[in-house]
């Protein structure tokens, strides 16, 4: 065991050659934000507010890697209590309230509580039970339509196809885009409470980290646990995420971990559409195999070695072969787990051997 701490800074020094060094993935990021922070004034007086996201947002340059691009109505207020709609003006802001009851874990209903101006919201809208709820489906449809449709675009890029909740364009130099038009909600969903709440013993993420994630909120994007499932939407944590991936710069070997091996895992075993469907027809996604990784590390503030990822790999590899049942699917989540505590013992024992050199 006591060539892997050598080994794993020898790939890490590879990985910096490919996707850039520390300082230059900082570098990356401050530009980002710089152009983010500049051309926000300008995004919300044309309707409409933007984010980037992913891991060229996150100062990565892999060499298939896509830029990821969200989209929302600055004026349009998602909540996730009724109580929460004297936060905001009506009718400057239109007020959407989640509605979660019989729903998978991570998904919900858009209610619509007071009238929206804008025409592709309106003409998203369904009735259900005497309520007006958006539809996922028809944003979606709407959305690629108005994308396949601008001038502009059509002259720069190849025609729109769904990718997901994406829109997703290729411009002329070969660059992949998905644009994700979604809504924001400033509060945060009572389902994830508990991750607030949560103990931890290591003091990752720290309370300041949490404290700026709470504040920022989430977003709600259009697409279902299930394709017949066109009244509900994927809550998504994307910029709780890059907050945490931004807080994890002191330990950028597990940044690369997390962000740049991670599409190399989603493509070679998930396929490029990211996703597996079991027989009850869950999905197993690239998003879920993010949260399980925050998770683990979340619970146990560690980092494992690449030389174990890529054992990992292989071991995910040969369960995913075949149909994928529910059983695989905990098999899959235990691996996670066993291997992170793993790596915890594994850095524990090289520091130990460091001290005992040392005396």
């Amino acid at each position: 065991m006591h060539h892997i701490p050598r080994l794993s800074e020898a790939i890490y020094v590879g990985l910096c050659r490919k996707v850039g060094s520390l300082t230059e993935v900082r570098f990356r990021r401050e530009v980002m934000d710089t152009k983010e922070m500049v051309c926000k004034p300008v995004c919300i007086m044309r309707g409409l507010d933007k984010m980037n996201s992913g891991s060229r947002r996150e100062g990565f340059r892999l060499p298939d890697s896509d830029l990821d691009v969200m989209y929302w109505y600055p004026d349009h207020k998602v909540i996730c209590d009724l109580s929460q709609i004297s936060f905001y003006r009506i009718p400057q802001h239109t007020v959407i309230l989640m509605d979660c009851d019989d729903l998978s874990p991570g998904f919900t209903r858009l209610n619509l509580m007071t009238p929206s101006t804008d025409p592709l919201i309106r003409s998203s809208c369904i009735m259900s039970n005497n309520e007006v709820f958006i539809s996922s489906v028809l944003f979606r449809e709407n959305h690629l339509r108005l994308t396949k449709y601008n001038p502009i675009i059509s002259i720069m890029t190849t025609s729109p196809w769904p990718h997901g909740p994406c829109s997703t364009i290729i411009l002329q130099d070969e660059t992949e885009i998905d644009n994700a038009y979604c809504l924001q909600s400033q509060q945060w969903p009572t389902g994830a409470i508990p991750w607030i709440q949560r103990c931890r013993q290591q003091d990752w993420p720290s309370e300041n980290i949490v404290l700026d994630i709470l504040s920022g909120g989430f977003h709600v994007v259009p697409i279902g646990s299930t394709p017949e499932n066109g009244e509900e939407w994927r809550i998504s944590f994307s910029q709780a995420e890059q907050k945490i991936v931004y807080s994890m710069n002191h330990w950028i070997s597990c940044l690369l971990l997390s962000q740049t091996l991670r599409p190399y895992l989603s493509k070679a075993i998930l396929n490029r559409a990211l996703t597996v469907r079991t027989e009850e027809n869950s999905i197993i996604s690239s998003t879920a195999l993010d949260y399980s990784f925050f998770t683990e590390l979340d619970l146990n503030g560690c980092i494992f070695y690449f030389e174990e990822f890529y054992v990992f790999m292989k071991q995910i590899e040969g369960v995913m072969r075949g149909k994928l049942t529910q059983y695989k699917v905990a098999v899959l989540q235990r691996m996670t787990s066993n291997l992170l505590r793993d790596s915890t013992n594994l850095i524990q024992e090289g520091s130990d051997n460091g001290k005992n050199e040392h005396t």
